[in-house]
């Protein structure tokens, strides 16, 4: 590829990325100043908080197990040592965020060079559902940036290996990002095998590695990155067998949990409650343990464990007794998780459109990600296109001249074939020699960061956060996919430039890139409303903040919308009852009341939380009218 010669397009792509920034710096200081969810948690976030204040009041390590991610628990305290507000937590998250973006960029550049480096940037930064989750209380962010920090890890294998450096501590640190990773999401673990091979790739003698210093040390580098992955896995399992007697890595329901809620009859590939629970934050495991009969003696660990015990084989059983349905599931669950349209399981993406219209509207859609990636993957594995010759500036890389990252051994072809030569301050990207262990190594890490997540989605079930560190190689190969096709349509047309930019793509890349391209704006879900669900949370979020006459609008949208749920109508009560307004707190209560009788007569009770709630506020009712003269 020709050398990024013209300033104003250099100029132009770093506009780009500073109006892209702008914007994201705008979205979160807005989120953070005027939404009521960036100041209390609902759901899995209200389970994130309740392990972060344990951890605050019995510290470090906590009373409890956990029921959820530790990792990100820890990472929530971090911030709320300072202060108990879950959003200071969500601030430390919003740095660990730019830390993450600013790794990504760097690694870009060093793999690919200063254009298609800034490409993978604009992909990344404009895809809108990674802005949107990275100032949620979910651990999607984490597990993108510990995706990102395995990238970075790698790429410093590979500048180390260039120089003559060792690159055993940046094998290790490949080993720390992949365990954190599989900590903040579990689908990611699956990653750490392609992780451990790429160290292997890496480090094994072969024709890039012209540095006599950096030969051998396959086997110490994938020691070395093992190490690191036990490093990271060993404070959370040693916390947990202090507090539970279990060095547990997930929690104790799982994976049982997650596969019962993705693969039973009434699962459509998404979240669902299979009919066995309120899905109450906090209550949920003791009605699935009341509801499955496990022994109540059992300790809060124990009880978890079983429970999910008993969901997983339920799971497996229904899995062996339907392969025809778990066939048609599977299929639909990849239909979910490969479309444009996000589709959450806490955080409602149409929902934030009514609280914030202008964020979040236009950007890089997940299918033309997927399908730059699939163009990139063709042209950078198959040995068909090289990055332009000066990636970045020695003040970028963070080395003199003797850290380049290539020498003249490393340049892969002669001087009359290197084309374009760099100015002589800049660094060569690593991917510009005739490197077949880096292409290959990078190939092993960035499979697994795609496959990892994606098995994730078609084993469990299909959410935008659990496929989101998808983006991460997808955007890493995206810019070179650009740059790849752009050059092949250059030459196929007849460009000036085509005899030196000529770049041939197999057939089957442009024809897979095509379909995922067009298949993802076709419609998942008939509705293009924020759900019901969404009223609730936002309605309890508000009231949490200290506004219950705004909760009790939002929660009216949400009961005009399903008047036949008992627990928007037991909320609704018992708000009416604060604000006294007991002549529409009992109407509530005499509805809830039918529900209840309903439910008993088909054999399904409403859960107990319900109706003791319920109770209570009759009672307090009728004690302040009785009070009242």
């Amino acid at each position: 590829m020709a050398a990024l010669e013209r300033t104003p397009a250099r100029a132009g792509l770093g506009l780009v990325i500073l109006a892209l920034v702008a914007y994201r710096l705008a979205y979160h200081a807005i989120y953070l100043g005027d939404i009521p969810f960036a100041y209390a948690t609902f759901a899995e976030g209200a389970i994130h908080e309740q392990a972060a204040r344990d951890i605050l009041a019995h510290p470090p390590l906590g009373s409890l197990p956990f029921h959820l991610q530790g990792a990100y628990a820890y990472l929530l305290t971090t911030g709320m040592t300072i202060h108990a507000w879950p959003s200071l937590g969500l601030l430390v998250q919003l740095g660990l965020v730019a830390l993450s973006l600013v790794l990504a960029h760097r690694s870009a550049r060093w793999l690919w060079g200063e254009r298609a480096g800034r490409w993978c940037t604009i992909a990344l930064l404009a895809h809108p559902p990674l802005m949107f989750y990275e100032n949620k209380y979910v651990p999607a962010a984490l597990a993108v940036g510990a995706s990102v920090a395995m990238v970075a890890a790698l790429v410093a294998m590979m500048r180390a290996r260039a120089a003559g450096r060792s690159p055993l501590g940046a094998a290790a640190a490949l080993g720390v990002a992949a365990g954190v990773a599989g900590l903040a999401d579990p689908a990611l673990f699956l990653a750490a095998p392609f992780a451990l091979m790429a160290a292997f790739v890496l480090a094994r003698p072969g024709p890039d590695h012209a540095v006599p210093e950096a030969r051998g040390g396959d086997g110490w580098a994938a020691a070395l990155t093992l190490a690191g992955l036990l490093v990271a896995l060993t404070p959370l399992a040693a916390r947990n067998l202090a507090v539970t007697g279990h060095a547990d890595l997930l929690p104790p329901q799982e994976p049982g949990l997650s596969l019962f809620i993705g693969n039973n009859a009434r699962s459509r590939g998404l979240w669902n409650d299979a009919g066995l629970y309120s899905a109450r934050a906090g209550t949920e495991l003791s009605e699935l343990a009341q509801t499955l009969g496990v022994d109540p003696d059992l300790d809060a660990r124990d009880q978890a464990a079983a429970l999910g015990a008993t969901l997983g084989q339920r799971a497996r059983a229904w899995i062996r007794e339907h392969p025809g349905e778990f066939a048609a599931l599977e299929a639909r669950k990849l239909w979910w998780t490969l479309g444009d349209r996000p589709l959450g399981q806490s955080y409602d993406w149409l929902g934030e459109r009514e609280l914030l219209p202008w964020a979040n509207r236009v950007g890089v859609s997940f299918s033309l990600l997927l399908a730059l990636a699939v163009l990139g993957a063709a042209a950078v594995f198959g040995g068909g296109w090289r990055p332009e010759p000066g990636g970045a500036g020695p003040d970028d890389a963070g080395a003199g001249p003797d850290d380049a990252g290539a020498g003249p051994d490393d340049a892969g072809a002669a001087p009359d074939d290197a084309g374009p030569k760099p100015n002589p301050g800049q660094v060569q990207p690593l991917l510009a020699a005739d490197a077949p262990e880096r292409r290959r190594a990078l190939g092993w890490l960035l499979a697994g960061l795609f496959f990892a997540p994606l098995a994730g989605n078609l084993a469990l079930f299909s959410t935008a956060a659990h496929r989101l560190p998808m983006v991460v190689p997808a955007a890493l190969l995206a810019g070179p996919g650009l740059l790849a096709a752009s050059a092949a349509l250059a030459a196929r047309f007849g460009s000036a430039r085509a005899a030196e930019d000529r770049v041939t793509l197999p057939t089957w890349s442009w024809i897979l890139a095509a379909i995922l391209l067009a298949q993802g704006p076709w419609p998942r879900l008939r509705s293009n409303q924020p759900s019901t669900s969404f009223y609730y949370n936002l309605a309890m979020v508000q009231d949490e903040v200290g506004d219950p006459r705004a909760a009790m609008d939002t929660l009216g949208r949400a009961i005009e919308r399903r008047p036949d749920l008992p627990a928007y109508r037991m909320r609704r009560a018992h708000l009416r009852v604060r604000l006294e307004d007991y002549d529409a707190a009992e109407d509530d209560l005499d509805v809830l009341d039918e529900l209840a009788a309903d439910a008993e007569a088909q054999g399904s009770p409403l859960p107990v939380w319900i109706l003791e709630q319920a109770e209570f506020d009759r009672a307090t009712i009728a004690w302040e009218r009785r009070r009242l003269p």
